[in-house]
């Protein structure tokens, strides 16, 4: 895996095979807040990780984010210890791929 580049105004541009990752070392006991904009790349067919949560000690995933560009949509999925993955959300928008 590579770093992602940074374009203009500090936008983040995460390619096939690029990650971000971002530790936090004190649990958030109250939760976190993300937020981002989304513009997929066009030409994709298969499903693009947006976003994941990761236990840093035992590389369990036990959230992820998804868009599949066959739906144009955009799900939210847990994962249980057994390693089920659950569908909790989907949005009902659909995202449009960009160039």
């Amino acid at each position: 895996m590579q770093d992602p580049e940074f374009g203009p105004y500090n936008v983040l541009h995460c390619r096939p095979n690029t990650v971000l990752s971002y530790s936090q070392i004190i649990p958030a006991t109250n939760g976190f807040i993300v937020f981002f904009d989304f513009k997929p790349d066009s030409g994709q067919s298969n499903p693009h990780n947006i976003f994941s949560i990761r236990d840093s000690a035992t590389n369990f995933v036990s959230m992820i984010v998804l868009f599949d560009p066959a739906t144009s949509k955009i799900s939210i999925k847990t994962q249980s210890t057994s390693n089920v993955w659950t569908t909790i959300a989907t949005s009902t928008a659909l995202v449009f791929q960009g160039t």
